[in-house]
């Protein structure tokens, strides 16, 4: 089965099939692992990564993540930086929701994977004190 996936504002047209292979083979190879896309958000003023495809472990917080995010972009500490999750189905219907520092991996994970078994978060920044 081939459709094309619409996720973050960008067009994922590699056949699910070949992303479920994708996805199936890192979760056996790394137990443990979460599989993850990150993408910068197409709004936001924050450079996107080189590196979209990471291995979370599966008990990091999102607020951890956050602080390597903040580390890898090397942005100034009064940038906010905000994670969501986007799901989105066969159908092409999608849900988002911004996520919470204390969530683990495992949590969103389980919560908001995709049908192709990968975990799709953008971020996105909102500058504070001016």
């Amino acid at each position: 089965m081939t459709y094309i996936l619409y996720i973050m504002n960008k067009f994922y047209s590699v056949p699910i099939d070949r992303r479920l292979a994708e996805a199936e083979r890192i979760l056996v190879k790394y137990p443990g692992r979460i599989p993850v896309i990150l993408e910068c958000h197409n709004r936001s003023k924050l450079p996107p990564l080189e590196q979209k495809k990471f291995l979370l472990p599966a008990d990091i917080t999102m607020r951890d993540f956050q602080k390597i995010l903040i580390q890898r972009l090397k942005v100034e500490p009064t940038t906010s930086i905000y994670l969501f999750a986007e799901q989105c189905d066969k159908k092409e219907k999608k849900t988002h929701a911004l996520l919470s520092g204390s969530q683990t991996a495992a949590d969103v994970y389980q919560d908001w994977k995709n049908d192709d078994k990968f975990l799709y978060i953008y971020y996105n920044t909102e500058d504070t004190f001016g």
